[in-house]
């Protein structure tokens, strides 16, 4: 039991009818350095954004590693909550099937 102060009125919030913000984890090549710089500037009334951890270049893995942090999290996608993976293939032909990969695992997470 919380102790009231002198001249402090305790604030009846109206927390019940409140929804919870939807999640959006992004997960990001290498140290999402920049990428954690560009996304903490985007401020959403709908969205708490919050990035997944890891140090992956591969995109495969990343996805994996998303995935897991989704579901670690208890994330939801049927109360909106996103997972966002983000992927700078620097015009290399061979991130091209890493990328298909990917897209292919996330594809079969929504399934």
């Amino acid at each position: 039991m919380l102790m009231e102060r002198a001249g402090y009125v305790s604030k009846t919030r109206n927390s019940a009818a409140r929804k919870p913000k939807k999640v959006m984890l992004i997960i990001a090549e290498g140290k999402n350095c920049t990428e954690t710089k560009y996304f903490s500037r985007i401020k959403s009334d709908s969205y708490s954004i919050h990035f997944a951890k890891g140090n992956d270049t591969d995109s495969v893995k990343m996805m994996r590693s998303l995935k897991r942090q989704y579901s670690e999290l208890g994330l939801n996608p049927e109360r909106g909550d996103i997972g966002i993976c983000l992927v700078d293939s620097d015009c290399n032909p061979a991130k091209d099937s890493q990328i298909q990969e990917a897209d292919s695992l996330a594809t079969r997470a929504v399934k």
